[in-house]
């Protein structure tokens, strides 16, 4: 069931989104956030994408905080994000 839910065909995203998970997580498992991304990636979408081993997901979400305050800071100035599509982060 979860494979079938954890499918995203026609993620296009019009703008770069920050994505950060704890390779621990369950809730949602970090596999489907994996697939998310890929799924994003392929449809087009500009994704800044970190795992966070040994993390979970409430651990994930202090660890990534200065991450996603760079990113954030860096879209609305304008700048150049990095682009972790090409990446492999299984």
């Amino acid at each position: 069931m979860t494979e079938k839910y954890a499918y995203y065909p026609t993620l296009k995203i019009n703008h770069p989104v920050f994505i950060g998970t704890g390779v621990e997580d369950k809730t949602p498992d970090a596999r489907s956030q994996l697939q998310l991304v890929k799924d994003a990636c392929e449809a087009g979408s500009k994704i800044q994408f970190k795992l966070y081993h040994g993390r979970g997901h409430s651990e994930a979400v202090p660890r990534s905080l200065n991450d996603a305050q760079d990113f954030t800071q860096r879209v609305l100035k304008g700048q150049a994000i990095e682009n972790t599509c090409q990446q492999n982060f299984e």
